[in-house]
């Protein structure tokens, strides 16, 4: 494993410093834009996006491509990416304004910045609950989707390292089975440059986006075979040419 430069270590505690200052404000912000029309608060909301990636870039030198943003409908979809650093689940947004998440509903607890997420109207479960999380994530994903938003979900659970096999999760097949909702399947490289539990390197991290797959009253597990598939080879792609970039194959 190549050493890490001191300076990427060192501008990895400012962008921390920065970016604490940074969540504090938006959370502040969002739960006082509260009066607000939903609609207007969560477009609002969700410019914290763009704060964090304008640190990222200006602190850390990192930046970010995407290819394939011509597959992004304009419709409400569901949502799935693989999960390999907290970089994912700041970007989508910046292609995807009109998103609610599934998230863990603890998160929901966390003073301010779980007020504020509590605000956008994700959809908070009880992982312990199973079946009842599944039908509560249905009835209100329905009302998403048809309210417009689209349902982001990370199948995979938590993140992992970025060659770690990818194993998802069948809740987002089961909506889109559900609730004849298509699928839009990312993947990304973030985790080579953001890893969980590591310095923040600089470089071009690089998004796919991949072309909608449709339920086509096809049962769960078939589409969560495919859309596993699909992310699996764009990641694999990507992260292939960068291993290439740094001469590492």
């Amino acid at each position: 494993m190549n050493k890490v430069p001191f300076s990427c270590k060192v501008r990895t505690v400012i962008f921390y410093i920065a970016w604490s200052f940074c969540i504090f404000f938006w959370s502040v912000a969002i739960v006082l834009s509260l009066p607000l029309r939903f609609e207007i608060r969560h477009y609002f909301a969700t410019h914290w996006s763009d704060s964090t990636m304008w640190l990222l870039r200006v602190i850390c030198g990192l930046k970010w491509q995407v290819r394939g943003e011509e597959n992004v409908p304009q419709t409400a979809v569901v949502v799935v990416a693989n999960h390999q650093s907290a970089w994912e689940t700041v970007f989508l947004p910046l292609i995807l304004r009109k998103q609610v998440w599934v998230l863990k509903r603890e998160l929901l607890r966390i003073p301010f910045f779980g007020w504020a997420i509590a605000s956008v109207k994700p959809i908070a479960i009880n992982r312990q609950k199973g079946k009842r999380a599944l039908a509560q994530v249905l009835v209100q994903g329905k009302q998403r989707l048809n309210a417009g938003y689209s349902i982001v979900i990370f199948p995979e659970g938590h993140r992992f390292p970025y060659d770690a096999p990818i194993k998802f999760k069948q809740g987002a097949a089961k909506i889109a089975e559900r609730l004849a909702a298509p699928i839009l399947p990312i993947a990304h490289n973030a985790g080579m440059f953001w890893p969980r539990s590591g310095w923040i390197m600089p470089g071009t991290i690089t998004v796919e986006v991949g072309k909608p797959v449709e339920p086509n009253k096809r049962k769960a597990d078939a589409i969560n075979a495919e859309i596993e598939d699909i992310v699996r080879q764009m990641r694999d792609k990507i992260q292939a040419e960068e291993l290439a970039k740094r001469k590492l194959i």
